[in-house]
């Protein structure tokens, strides 16, 4: 998530907001309920912008290009350089981006709501211990000193009425009661604890704090019309708020409660007498009209589209820098090398792809979309970077030595299929239409790349089947890759699978070609 998106869902909520307005006020002339115009602003505005441009598209492979692989132990391999050796070395520090800092702060507010809402809720507990529970008639309630009058609890809400209630007319107390009635009979304490739940996942998008505000108001507002409704006196019923609200007791955070700020307790004591006016209909359809155009607006406001990545021009002298072998599999490593004033890439039999340098020690392929972070030790000498592509990060040290090499080489030479792979193969033939992932059978970090591959995959895949497996047959080794090749006949196509197995018998990569309809 970047700076321009969260200006983007900032600009759209605006306007949701106005298009609720708009919408209250006209649904208000006809006396109608307002308070789910606002849940559904809330649900508007914070969970489409969730999936606008929420993910970057995956790179289309070919046969030449392999998936992401993790390093493998270094007791494995022979004449490396031990991972944790590698890990420990001390690096050059790099710059610290304002843009990477925004998804740490996001996700450090929403904690801090949470908690907030939690150490509330266990507050709350904490005083209920010293209220004493009583009944207005058949109604369970509790007697507080210093809360109330409101409505606590989710799962079972429970009124709470505060201590100098019980000194005033029946009257006022029978009032007080249908007001906190009506607001567990309508579910109110739910719809504000999903209202809050929303607020966490932005809580930075200060324009959704005021429909959180306008959300709280129109639920007052819809509970007077209820309570009106009934059959109660208006003029008493007008006196019950103003006096409830003299006497406000202590607070009980995110609860449904009768009374609110003194402007807010003007504006529904002026809704509940105000008459129906004189160009009503007239009114409703300009508001009608506002809020249409205010939701066009906000359909239409195009989202921020994907900054163009940063090209600069690195010296001879440090493009040789990161010139070397580097490991990224059991049998696979990444070559760099340097042609002219540009860097060239490439992995075991994969052919070469070229590098672009966004800013010292910080390269990246576009075709790929893989991301080279180069790490140095304490005398500056490049020794490793880590590789990330579809969210997961690769450890790949640099390498020297012919031992690797001759393993290599060994690998790509051998006869037969590596064991594991079949097997592998045929527990998850089938994750091309379910889009499951057999962990067991694959490293971490090609289990996490196929998640993401399938998740995003999937639906098109499940648009055209390729139906149940009929048959699976090896075909031999790919002397560039050294990936084994088996043909799969399903219903509806014929694949080749191309997969890379480690000596455990763990499946690295796979890459599934498809022959024929």
């Amino acid at each position: 998530m970047t700076l321009n998106w969260m200006i983007y869902t900032l600009a759209v909520t605006v306007l949701i907001g106005a298009a609720a307005t708009a919408t209250e006020r006209a649904l208000r002339l006809w006396k109608l309920p307002t308070r789910w115009i606002w849940m559904a602003a809330m649900v508007a505005s914070t969970v489409p912008p969730l999936f606008v441009n929420g993910s970057a598209p995956l790179p289309t492979q070919d046969a030449r290009s392999a998936p992401v692989r993790r390093a493998a132990p270094a007791a494995a391999l022979p004449g490396t350089q031990a991972a944790s050796e590698w890990v420990a070395a001390k690096t050059a520090a790099t710059p610290i981006e304002a843009a990477a800092m925004l998804k740490p702060a996001w996700m450090a507010l929403s904690v801090t709501l949470l908690l907030a809402l939690g150490a509330s809720a266990a507050l709350l507990a904490m005083r209920r211990r010293h209220w004493r529970s009583a009944h207005m008639g058949d109604t369970p309630v509790w007697i507080a000193p210093d809360a109330g009058p409101a409505v606590v609890g989710i799962l079972r809400p429970r009124i709470v009425l505060p201590e100098w209630l019980m000194q005033t007319a029946p009257s006022q107390q029978a009032l007080v009661m249908a007001h906190e009635t009506s607001h567990v009979a309508a579910r109110d304490p739910q719809l504000l604890a999903l209202a809050l739940l929303l607020l966490a996942v932005m809580p930075w998008n200060l324009a959704l704090w005021w429909q959180l505000r306008r959300l709280r108001h129109a639920i007052e507002v819809d509970c007077d019309a209820r309570v009106l409704a009934a059959g109660h006196n208006l003029q008493a019923y007008g006196e019950a708020l103003l006096e409830v609200g003299a006497r406000q007791s202590g607070l009980l955070g995110s609860m449904a409660a009768m009374a609110e700020s003194r402007s807010l307790l003007e504006q529904r004591l002026g809704i509940m007498v105000r008459g129906p006016g004189r160009w009503r209909r007239a009114a409703a359809v300009g508001l009608a009209a506002t809020a249409l155009c205010a939701a066009a607006a906000a359909a239409q406001l195009a989202p921020p589209a994907p900054a163009k990545r940063a090209v600069v021009q690195l010296a001879p002298a440090q493009l040789a820098e990161y010139e070397g072998t580097y490991q990224v599999g059991e049998f696979q490593v990444m070559t760099i090398t340097r042609y002219d004033d540009r860097l060239i890439s490439e992995i075991t039999g994969r052919g070469p792809l070229l590098l672009f340098a966004e800013r010292k020690d910080k390269l990246y392929q576009p075709r790929s979309g893989l991301d080279l972070l180069f790490q140095r030790n304490a005398g500056g000498k490049v020794v490793g970077m880590t590789l990330t592509r579809l969210g997961v990060d690769i450890i790949a040290p640099r390498v020297e030595g012919t031992d690797l090499k001759r393993r290599i080489a060994a690998h790509l030479a051998r006869d037969g299929a590596m064991p594991g792979g079949e097997a592998a193969l045929r527990r998850g033939a089938d994750s091309l239409t379910t889009g499951k992932v057999y962990e067991e059978d694959l490293t971490p970090a090609f289990a996490r790349i196929s998640r993401v591959f399938l998740a995003e995959r999937v639906k098109a895949l499940q648009k055209n089947p390729v139906g149940k497996m009929q048959s699976i047959s090896y075909e031999g080794v790919n002397r560039d890759t050294g990936e084994d090749i088996y043909k799969v006949v399903y219903e509806h196509r014929v694949v080749d699978w191309y997969l890379t197995v480690n000596s455990d018998g763990k499946v690295d990569g796979a890459f599934a070609r498809f022959l024929r309809q």
